[in-house]
């Protein structure tokens, strides 16, 4: 063929009658059989994508027929009526060989007798085939396109018939052997998607110990090759995807697989709602309390107010003699309350009156993980640790970043991470400084990831300047660090250290993976600037609003895997076994290491039943 081939085939037809089917096929055959590597299978050229304002220029057919190895011609009573088309035909068979023909009957008769069409039957065909074939070619039927569900390879019908005019163009002897090159080519692409995987896993968590992460994707290969799958399904069918993810959790419940499923039920959920509202003037800040049914909010006069999260009610806690203004609170994990306030600390122990321990004027405060240490920021710009059982000082620093903003303990209470001028991190036992990192406007929040069963996550701090993104760094080493793109008024993490919420200025509240920081799902409450957020027990989260409005949220999808099995019962619909033998390995033989828990065993058995 004289010059390059820039197009595999040209497809004529007749606009009148198969528009739609034309473009179906240009997208299939551009799609199928495609290489991972390459952006489309072949170039494909239809006139009304490649004419535009020239379209009533012969020149411009002429140089796509020159440039194309194959004519498919789509055969019906329009086309052969078609001027264009008959002159489209004419000029293949003056240039070109009869063999690189296609034809697609999508309407009209089409008959063979003896050395040529019969023309008394034919009526689908345009003059210039007359006698041009030297033997009966093959015409595949496209007639039933009207009554297909969709103009697609998904189709059962429409796919029949590709195969059998894509193998010729693909230079293939049978409608098989195309299958089984786009079987290979989507082998090809799965392995190349969780070689990609893996190496944005590597790149994710090479700030997190990445020892133990090689370790731990050795011995679950099963497990991230199905989450990674998943992962890649998810932008066009996410209930695929969280069905891929699922049968990973059946390997393992835990890692890649879990975070895929989080992702794809997230895409399926949406975003949350308040569970409930309800107005608290003067509000200035609220806290979950240890299990997340209670929600305890400080205004600024020191009034503490109870709400119960589950029915909306309201309790006031005995009221304390605060002079100097009230300005933070927080919970202990055994149900201690207490207050930093202008005048010092108070304490509400159970049911008991609240207790003032005398102190400078404090600004924040945060509990220990166990809850035997409280931080405490004072106006002063130092900060403090003092022992909640007997209420004495057992270190204190600081001093060098001005007023502090933000207070959080390391998971095992051992490190201390203070935010001011800038934000650092503190032995706090030795009051030495480790590192330090800058913020930009100050700090507006930090938070540790307290869940210290995770070893790639277990150092992650969160850290929220007034005037720069969020960053997320390893205090192991403080010079990698992520950041977010995105402000944030407040952040933290979540208590299973899966998700980290992050409230920006303009009031919008999202909530993203610690597995790759995709947005998982916002907040959707009221308007209003978040000027507080308390994050409890895996699913819930409190939100205030200017200085009055209280909103509680919640959604499982932080949780472990159990919850997610759990969210997911009444929204996944077991998988086509067509979709099972495409993306699924065959079930292990053995029993798996780590079977699942209860709630993702009686999933797994609705949504893939037999699989292990």
């Amino acid at each position: 063929m004289p010059g390059a081939a820039r197009y595999r085939a040209f497809i004529s037809y007749s606009h009148g009658a198969d528009q739609p089917l034309a473009a179906a096929l240009a997208r299939s055959l551009a799609r199928f059989a495609r290489p991972w590597w390459k952006l489309r299978a072949m170039r494909v050229f239809v006139d009304q994508h490649g004419l535009g304002a020239n379209a009533a220029l012969w020149q411009t057919i002429e140089r796509a027929l020159s440039s194309s190895e194959w004519l498919l011609l789509l055969a019906s009573p329009k086309a052969a009526a078609s001027p264009w088309v008959s002159k489209e035909v004419a000029w293949w068979l003056a240039n070109r060989s009869p063999e690189r023909i296609v034809i697609a009957q999508t309407g009209g008769s089409i008959a063979w007798q003896g050395t040529d069409f019969d023309w008394a039957r034919t009526d689908a065909l345009p003059a210039p085939l007359r006698g041009a074939f030297a033997h009966e070619p093959t015409w595949v039927d496209f007639s039933g396109a009207a009554s297909w569900p969709r103009l697609s390879t998904r189709d059962e019908g429409f796919r029949a018939a590709f195969l059998r005019i894509g193998a010729p163009l693909h230079g293939l002897a049978s409608p098989e052997d195309l299958w089984n090159e786009h079987a290979s080519r989507w082998r090809q692409m799965v392995g190349a998607v969780i070689a990609a995987a893996v190496l944005l896993a590597l790149a994710l968590w090479g700030a997190w110990r990445m020892d133990q992460v090689a370790a731990e994707r050795d011995e679950n290969l099963d497990s991230v090759k199905l989450g990674a799958l998943a992962l890649h399904l998810q932008r066009d069918d996410p209930a695929l995807a969280a069905q891929v993810a699922l049968a990973g959790v059946a390997r393992r419940p835990s890692g890649v697989a879990a975070a895929a499923l989080r992702s794809a039920l997230a895409e399926l959920a949406g975003d949350v709602a308040p569970r409930g509202s309800v107005d608290v003037p003067g509000a200035i800040d609220l806290a979950l309390a240890p299990g997340a049914g209670r929600l305890a909010v400080l205004t600024g006069d020191g009034r503490v107010v109870e709400i119960d999260v589950t029915t909306g009610a309201l309790q006031a806690r005995p009221a304390a003699a605060m002079t100097g203004g009230a300005r933070a609170i927080a919970y202990a994990r055994d149900g201690t309350l207490a207050v930093a306030a202008g005048e010092g600390l108070w304490l509400w122990r159970g049911n008991a009156e609240p207790r003032r321990v005398v102190l400078p004027a404090l600004r924040r405060l945060a509990f220990s993980p166990d809850g035997t240490r409280l931080a405490l920021a004072e106006d002063g710009g130092g900060w403090r640790v003092l022992s909640v059982a007997d209420e004495r000082t057992l270190a204190q620093g600081g001093g060098d970043d001005g007023p502090l903003d933000a207070l959080a303990f390391s998971h095992d209470g051992e490190r201390l991470a203070t935010g001011g001028a800038r934000a650092r991190l503190w032995d706090w036992k030795a009051a030495r400084s480790l590192a330090d990192w800058p913020t930009p406007g100050g700090t507006a929040a930090l938070d540790f990831n307290r869940d210290g069963e995770s070893t790639m996550a277990k150092w992650m701090l969160a850290i929220a300047a007034r005037a720069a993104p969020l960053q997320i760094v390893d205090p192991a080493q403080p010079s990698r660090g992520m950041s977010l793109g995105r402000r944030a008024v407040a952040a933290g993490f979540v208590a299973s250290g899966r998700c980290v919420a992050l409230a920006g200025g303009e009031g919008r509240v999202e909530v993203v993976s610690s597995f790759g920081f995709e947005r998982l799902f916002g907040l959707a409450g009221s308007a209003g600037t978040v000027r507080a957020m308390a994050l409890g027990a895996t699913e819930r989260f409190a939100l205030l609003r200017g200085d009055a409005r209280i909103e509680w949220y919640e959604q499982p999808l932080c949780g472990d895997a159990e919850a997610l099995c759990r969210f997911a019962q009444p929204r996944l619909a077991p998988i086509t076994q067509a979709d099972r033998l495409r993306h699924l390995p065959p079930p292990a033989e053995a029993p798996v290491s780590q079977p699942p828990g209860p709630a993702c065993k009686a999933l797994i058995d609705r949504v893939l039943p037999g699989w292990r």
